[in-house]
């Protein structure tokens, strides 16, 4: 193994700590005694157990970099916030090759700066592309403009010199740039989905009371506006009285704050038939399959979601229906694997037909979840480490 390796993540929440830890356990487990750098936040070490623990033993092979969290000014600010951290990190150790956790707010700086006086290697996860959705979906003119722009500032990032590998977590983003990116690999990287053993101490229906014969209904994560949290709610208020008899909804996770007082008061206005609980608080990591499968459908009518979700993956996993925006990569394979229903999820009287249809319908005998298979940690982090040490 020649030269340094780094991974550089300015970013925390969400997969963000999960991704950096998935890495260096495999680092950690192949290649000890070879150093990686581990350029990140402090925030992001914090939020998962063994990065602190490791930051905080000073692990052999693993060199901690902290760098500030980026401020809260527009994503262009960001952007060359992040290619300026990244500039000084690459000045100060020379490394040979350098993976982008998110390379989706580097690309305007990697059209014209992020240009260095040696050869080196830089590489990237693109999250959120979706100049390609116009293939199997009609946009409107507004959101064809963007992905048009979209692609051509893609286009002129990756004729960065230093551009090694793109690594797509949209498997039809990556066949598409595959067919004509020549100066660039392109690689597919599965979303991980970590197959933990479900806790079989966790009982749900007891839990929360859930009557025999209601089918449970799961939003889970953390609950903002993004997730359509407020237009499903808004749903529940649309169903006849004999739907809602059959129904349990259960709002597993953390309110957003913006909300909390709106949905409460919501919540409170409903039929009395309707059975709903909302916890209000984060869901401990080990109880998070469990909650998937001991419930009946997993609830995805999230506002216009770029890219794929770790619970749809994990609701495949378990061979749970979902009802799913309609939008994008997420609805895409929703219809294409027939894994539940599809709806505009704007559109309250549309989410309650797919509550009813749900209700009074099987799961359909083209379900197919062996997708799902291919997202594994192990695919996840080879990928890694093979385009690091390619």
């Amino acid at each position: 193994m020649n030269g340094k390796v780094a991974i550089f993540d300015p970013f925390s929440g969400g997969h963000h700590s999960e991704y950096l830890y998935y890495v260096i356990e495999n680092w950690l487990s192949e290649y000890p005694g070879f150093h990686l750098d581990v350029v990140t936040t402090q925030v992001n070490l914090n939020q998962h157990p063994d990065l602190y623990e490791w930051q905080r033993i000073k692990i052999e092979g693993i060199n901690f970099y902290v760098i500030p969290e980026l401020s809260k000014e527009s994503l262009i600010r960001k952007s060359f916030e992040q290619a300026k951290t990244l500039t000084q990190y690459i000045n100060d150790n020379n490394p040979s090759h350098v993976l982008c956790m998110a390379f989706d707010w580097l690309q305007i700086p990697m059209t014209t700066r992020l240009r260095f006086g040696y050869t080196l290697k830089i590489s990237g996860i693109y999250f959120r592309p979706t100049w390609h959705y116009i293939k199997w979906q009609k946009l409107n003119l507004k959101d064809y403009i963007r992905s048009i722009r979209q692609y051509i500032i893609l286009q002129l990032a990756l004729t960065n010199p230093h551009i090694d590998s793109l690594l797509c977590l949209d498997p039809f983003c990556a066949n598409i740039l595959a067919t004509k990116k020549k100066n660039c690999k392109i690689i597919y990287l599965p979303d991980p989905v970590e197959k933990n053993e479900t806790d079989t101490s966790f009982k749900l229906h007891s839990k929360f009371d859930v009557q025999d014969g209601r089918m449970i209904f799961l939003h889970m994560g953390y609950l903002d506006a993004r997730k359509g949290v407020v237009e499903f709610i808004n749903a529940i208020n649309l169903l006849p009285v004999d739907v809602l008899k059959k129904s349990f909804f259960l709002f597993a996770g953390k309110l957003s704050e913006d909300i909390v007082q709106n949905v409460n008061n919501m919540i409170n206005a409903l039929p009395q038939e309707a059975a709903v609980h909302i916890t209000n608080s984060f869901i401990p990591y080990h109880t998070f399959q469990a909650y998937i499968e001991q419930s009946d459908v997993v609830v995805l009518t999230y506002q216009n979601h770029i890219g794929s979700s770790g619970l749809l993956l994990r609701a495949a996993l378990a061979k749970k229906r979902v009802i799913c925006q309609d939008f994008g990569l997420m609805g895409y394979l929703v219809k294409k694997h027939n894994l539940g229903e599809v709806v505009n999820s704007f559109v309250p009287a549309e989410i309650a037909k797919g509550i009813i249809k749900t209700i009074y319908t099987e799961k359909s005998k083209d379900y197919n979840a062996d997708f799902v298979q291919e997202h594994t940690v192990q695919a996840f982090q080879k990928t890694i480490k093979d385009t690091l040490l390619g």
